[in-house]
């Protein structure tokens, strides 16, 4: 996953002044970051596109330069990324201001306009986005490679020493405990153990931190970096950091499922509120973690020759080779596959849509329905349960949508009730709630033909 980009000590002047590569390698950042700003999912392409216009009017690039040289003059150190991030804030207020104004000239109810203006005024800290993004997709990494190479001592060491107090109601084990469960380890095992997790873990965040427009900062350069501002942050003033350790375990066709009836969301009449059994996450951190989830790329979640089974090695969802040099063409082209992840499939662009007519769709939402079994209720991993139910209540309305194909058992009440539950839940992200609504007209028509 792209993020909100590098630092200036990172960003050239060179490559700044190429509005081309700025334009190409900021493209889906900004669509997410006016995302994060609550804009409508249907409008937030056209306002990345009028800013990105606006940079090249506005001469962007030179203005941060020289805003940047002010601010150094009087002692103050201003930051690419916090300059990109607050510009995009105050494209999103001005745009959503100008239409409030011509809304209440004819006369109309402005409703979500102020919302959303009101949304984008909030003080966000784009440091905690950008530092839990990579720590995020670094302990992913870290622990898919323990798990597949047949190492997952090693995770198991590094998360009970490092990460497990991150988690509400967990304590981490002691080494005598760790000891105890690794019998034929030794003390100088342990210690040995957790000092190739801690570099492995070092390596994977090097490999995730995005390069922006420059590729040649080293590598401990860029480690540093990333450290100092996710200590600079403020991500632990909102409680969030916890978030980003919720990694899923590498998992398995063969792993074990639960019932399909345990993945329906408890709606009880008394409005009851839905809780876990363990950890309890807060709206926001559920928000945050969905965020994570829908955005990361398929192949973190299977294995590739799996993943080979929906996908034909020609198609173009598969991730592209990272290109050595830019494109020489004069006229900018801002847009940039993503990486092949959930709203890919939940809100397709017209070229994502193309290839995945052209991939066996169902059996994928197949594996991913099973996905959603093996998540639910593991107590190896710290993964919300209501992750487990909203995954599978997802993938059984895009096999009605899209479809027309009944996967679930749980029959078409208690799935509709799952879906009006979600609908309800204001971390929802709003990306989701189009299909939804969609999968709810349908359940509460004719029955589909089930498969």
């Amino acid at each position: 996953m792209d993020v909100l980009g590098p630092d200036d000590a990172t960003t050239r002047v060179a490559d700044l002044d190429n509005w081309q590569a700025f334009s190409q390698t900021y493209y889906e950042p900004i669509l997410r970051a006016f995302r994060l700003l609550k804009v409508p999912e249907g409008e937030v392409e056209e306002l990345t596109h009028s800013f990105l216009l606006k940079t090249a009017e506005k001469n962007f690039l030179d203005t941060f330069i020289a805003f940047r040289d002010r601010e150094a003059k009087g002692g103050r150190r201003t930051r690419f990324r916090t300059y990109l991030y607050r510009s995009l804030q105050h494209h999103a207020i001005d745009s959503y201001r100008r239409r409030n104004t011509r809304v209440r000239e004819n006369s109309q109810e402005p409703g979500a306009v102020e919302a959303i203006v009101a949304a984008a005024e909030r003080p966000l800290d784009p440091d905690a986005l950008f530092a839990l993004d990579v720590l995020h997709q670094a302990l992913q990494a870290l622990r898919r490679h323990c798990e597949r190479t047949g190492k997952s001592h090693l995770w198991v060491i590094f998360e009970e020493t490092l990460l497990a107090n991150e988690y509400r109601g967990r304590r981490g084990k002691t080494r005598v405990e760790l000891l105890n469960e690794y019998p034929e380890m030794k003390p100088q095992d342990l210690d040995n153990a957790l000092t190739t997790a801690k570099r492995a873990f070092r390596r994977f965040v090097q490999e995730v931190i995005p390069r922006g427009l420059h590729d040649g900062v080293p590598p401990d350069e860029r480690f540093a970096e990333w450290m100092a501002i996710l200590r600079q942050s403020n991500a632990s003033q909102f409680n969030l950091l916890h978030v980003a350790y919720r990694v899923t375990p590498f998992l398995t066709a063969d792993m074990s499922q639960t019932a399909s009836l345990a993945l329906i969301v408890d709606d009880r009449p008394d409005g009851g509120v839905y809780e876990e059994q363990a950890i309890v996450p807060g709206k926001d951190e559920l928000s945050l973690f969905l965020s994570f989830r829908l955005e990361l790329p398929l192949s973190e979640m299977f294995e590739v020759n799996e993943l080979q089974t929906y996908l034909p090695a020609s198609s173009p969802l598969w991730p592209a080779k990272r290109s050595g040099g830019r494109p020489k063409t004069a006229v900018p082209s801002p847009r940039i596959v993503r990486p092949f992840c959930l709203l890919s499939l939940i809100e397709p662009t017209t070229d994502e849509a193309k290839a995945l007519a052209e991939i066996d769709f169902l059996g994928l939402l197949g594996r991913l329905k099973t996905l959603a079994k093996q998540l639910h209720h593991r107590p190896d991993h710290g993964e919300p349960e209501v992750f487990a139910q909203l995954l599978y209540t997802t993938i059984n309305v895009l096999a009605l949508v899209r479809c027309e194909t009944e996967l679930h058992s749980i029959g078409a009440d208690s799935l509709a009730r799952n879906v009006r539950w979600f609908l309800r839940q204001t971390w929802l992200d709003n990306r989701l709630r189009p299909l939804l609504l969609t999968g709810l007209s349908l359940l509460e028509g004719p029955a589909i033909t089930s498969t």
